[in-house]
């Protein structure tokens, strides 16, 4: 059964290559898996949801709502995030929580003392790529995601320190081990795409109100954030 009155939320994370989801509170992570199979998300989404509802003795009755991050990222996943999560939402009138896949990545690093570069593969020479103050602990917005080629992402930071963290970081890390005392990479551990990230950082968002829970029309209509225009099919 759900742990007494708390609210328990459901959260996917599909954004990149990898597939996670986690059930979290507000006292923590109650289960969460994390599979890299290279973007068969499809074929594993919903088995593992099912897997973790069931080793948690829960059933979608008991989940009050479903986060999902919502982009920038991979095309094809972050649309078979997003329709899953309307799926699992609309039946029962399950609010849905849109997180900023960036800033999910960005709270995996808390408390830095420089700003944080959250960054994700854009394919074609790019990297989508934005910056956070979590000095605090959680993810702060310092300017908006942005679809740019690594040399422009890596002028920015040629004279001020930044942390590079997310699965983007391998596209960057030999340019950053370049500029030695400005540019610093997050351990590998604390980059990868997380589904707990991406709950955790939900109920944060209900709870001070700067993200939404959306239902009926608003939840129809929302979009995962693509960034990219006519070429969004070719990024996978």
């Amino acid at each position: 059964m759900a742990p007494g009155s708390a609210t328990v939320l459901l959260a996917l994370e599909t954004a990149t290559s990898g597939c996670g989801v986690a059930l979290v509170t507000e006292s923590g992570t109650l289960a969460a898996t994390a599979l890299d199979l290279g973007l068969r998300h499809t074929a594993v989404l919903f088995p593992e949801i099912r897997r973790l509802l069931q080793a948690s003795g829960l059933g979608m009755a008991d989940v009050s709502h479903v986060a999902v991050s919502i982009g920038p990222g991979s095309f094809t996943g972050l649309r078979i995030g997003l329709s899953a999560a309307k799926g699992l939402c609309l039946p029962g009138g399950t609010p849905l929580v849109p997180v900023p896949t960036l800033a999910a990545l960005a709270l995996r690093v808390p408390c830095a003392r420089w700003p944080v570069c959250a960054v994700t593969d854009a394919r074609k020479g790019e990297v989508y790529a934005a910056l956070f103050d979590t000095s605090d602990g959680w993810p702060r917005p310092l300017d908006q995601p942005r679809a740019m080629s690594v040399p422009s992402l890596l002028a920015e930071y040629a004279h001020r320190p930044a942390v590079f963290t997310g699965p983007g970081v391998d596209v960057v890390a030999w340019r950053a081990a370049a500029t030695p005392g400005q540019l610093v990479v997050a351990p590998a551990a604390s980059r990868g795409a997380d589904a707990a990230a991406v709950g955790h950082l939900a109920l944060h968002g209900l709870a001070t109100g700067t993200l939404p829970a959306l239902t009926d029309a608003a939840m129809e209509a929302l979009e995962p954030l693509y960034l990219r225009g006519a070429d969004v099919g070719a990024v996978r």
